[in-house]
């Protein structure tokens, strides 16, 4: 039995109402191919049903993608499965499995199962990616297609700041959207975050998104952002329990914004963290308003220090005491300032 993480189920869902409610099943649909017919007559099909009455309802053929395409769009036009090529050693290059990965990898030599295309349809199962791959490939849904190469220097400076060697932005590679498709797929995304619904909206009508856009401040035009929430279950062992372990989560959260004309894609991802929309989201709200407050785009002062200093271990954040680094607004003098002893010299 494959449910939704909604228990009472979501209903009739569409591509961007299932981005935007995290529907389960409607991703299962998606994935399962109906596959070759069986000697019954029959395809690849599921049964409802509804546990609350033990009841069996209408039997489906699937009509999804299957996992070869599943494995070929993801490695050939996406980028997951292989290294970005970042200027980091030990990069990992994640898996997308298939029929052939299964058959070589499994010790008893089964072939790929309609269950591993479920689980594989919302990134469990064999599937492995890597956070820096999922906010890559993020980027390339909302830039146009272009898988860019992340570095971590951008240049190199003097001690006056004068730029000795810029590296230039490295497109991996162009994927080709259908305009209509990628159009509902972001417009899912939106809806993660602006719409009551979404994954990554509110709790109980409290914002999730007080730190990038605070609800009290109406002085600031509302940043829009593009979002999709995971909670990706997997089995932790632990030997002093009968049954040898039990399910935890992982917490994810994809972030990208401004949503109109956007700069910046942010993944969050906390080991056995729970879900991604209740504990994933804050993160990713404090490190997008500490990236709008570089830009200028929202006041310095609640991320970042107002008179610039670099927080350290002895220079204190403005989310340990909210006066810290404020400038006052006459005379421009910090209002809270790290004593010179205690300061790393060049902070």
């Amino acid at each position: 039995t494959y449910k939704c993480w909604q228990t009472a189920g979501h209903g009739a869902m569409n591509a961007e109402s299932a981005i935007e409610q995290s529907c389960d099943v409607y991703f299962y649909n998606v994935g399962v191919s109906s596959g070759k017919r069986k000697t019954d007559g029959t395809y690849n099909h599921y049964i409802d049903y509804t546990p609350s009455t033990d009841a069996i309802g209408e039997s489906h053929n699937f009509e999804g993608l299957g996992i070869e395409k599943i494995h070929t769009n993801l490695t050939k036009r996406f980028w997951f499965g292989k290294q970005t090529l970042i200027d980091l050693p030990l990069e990992t290059d994640g898996l997308i499995p298939n029929d052939e990965w299964k058959r070589a990898n499994d010790p008893n030599g089964d072939g790929w199962s309609i269950g591993d295309t479920v689980n594989a349809a919302i990134g469990q199962g064999y599937i492995e990616m890597t956070p820096l791959q999922i906010a890559v490939n993020t980027a390339a849904l909302c830039n146009g297609g272009k898988v860019l190469r992340p570095r971590v220097v951008q240049s190199v400076v003097d001690d006056e700041g004068t730029v000795l060697q810029e590296f230039e932005p490295i497109v991996n590679r162009r994927i080709k959207f259908d305009s209509n498709d990628i159009g509902l797929v972001l417009e899912g995304m939106r809806k993660v975050v602006h719409d009551p619904a979404g994954t990554a909206n509110s709790t109980n009508g409290v914002t999730k998104w007080p730190f990038t856009n605070p609800p009290d401040d109406d002085k600031q035009p509302q940043i829009m952002l593009g979002a999709k929430t995971g909670t990706a279950e997997f089995w932790k062992p632990d030997a002093s329990l009968a049954d040898k372990g039990f399910y935890d989560t992982h917490a994810w959260l994809s972030a990208f914004g401004p949503f109109d004309d956007p700069e910046v894609a942010v993944c969050v991802f906390i080991e056995s963290g729970g879900e991604g929309s209740t504990n994933a989201v804050p993160v990713a709200d404090k490190a997008l308003r500490a990236y709008f407050e570089m830009k200028g785009d929202r006041p310095r002062g609640m991320m970042l220090r107002q008179d610039k200093n670099v927080v350290s271990d002895t220079v204190t954040s403005p989310l340990d005491d909210p006066n810290a680094g404020k400038v006052d607004s006459k005379d421009k003098t910090p209002t809270s300032t790290p004593s010179p002893e205690s300061t790393p010299e060049g902070a």
